[in-house]
């Protein structure tokens, strides 16, 4: 498992927790300024993982997505993808809550 970080077309990054099989668990909410900051968000991510609250809603399109939060803060994981079910979206977040907290940070950046 490891955070990667991706370029975005306006020079933002994102980063995204990709399982050992190249399939994202997770993803920031937002987009950061530059790498170091959103290496520093996700390695915030990583810390409070195990012990942060998970919850899983219906989008606007009735739809499952799930948000990692931290009390008092906004979300800081989100969801890659929704879910029709609301157990795969619990099960989703459950891989992203046992992983994040053991990946590593993959220093590259992905355009």
């Amino acid at each position: 498992m490891r955070f990667r970080f991706h370029t975005l077309k306006d020079t933002s990054v994102v980063w995204r927790l990709v399982g050992d099989n190249h399939r994202p668990l997770g993803t920031s909410p937002g987009s950061f300024p530059d790498l170091d900051r959103a290496a520093r968000a996700a390695a915030a991510v990583r810390a409070a993982a195990g012990t942060a609250s998970y919850e899983a809603a219906l989008d606007d399109q009735l739809l499952w997505r799930w948000q990692m939060r931290v009390e008092g803060e906004e979300p800081l994981a989100v969801a890659v993808r929704p879910y029709q079910r609301r157990i795969d979206c619990v099960r989703a977040a459950r891989r992203f809550q046992e992983q994040a907290p053991t990946a590593t940070l993959d220093a590259r950046t992905r355009f």
